[in-house]
C-alpha cells in the first residue's frame, strides 16, 4: 500500500558532551529554510533563543555548599 505522505528529515551529528552549541546551529539552519522567524527578527532571535528550563541542569547542579 502506498501514503504519500511528505517527510524532511535535519540531522546533525554530535559529539559528547556540551551539545547546545549544536542545537543552536540546527534551529538556525531550520529556520535559515523554513523562516519560522520573519527577517526582520532574525538576529535577534539568533541571539535570544528560548532556553528550556532543564538545560540549566545539563551537567547537574554542583556541589552542595556543605562539601565544600
Amino acid at each position: 500500500q502506498n501514503y504519500d505522505i511528505s517527510m524532511a528529515v535535519m540531522l546533525m551529528f554530535c559529539s559528547e558532551g556540551d551539545n547546545i552549541p549544536d542545537a543552536f546551529a540546527l534551529v538556525n539552519h531550520l529556520n535559515d529554510w523554513l523562516h519560522l522567524i520573519s527577517e526582520v527578527n532574525v538576529f535577534l532571535s539568533r541571539l535570544n533563543w528560548r532556553v528550556p528550563p532543564s538545560w540549566m541542569l545539563l551537567f547537574g547542579s554542583g556541589l552542595p555548599p556543605l562539601l565544600l
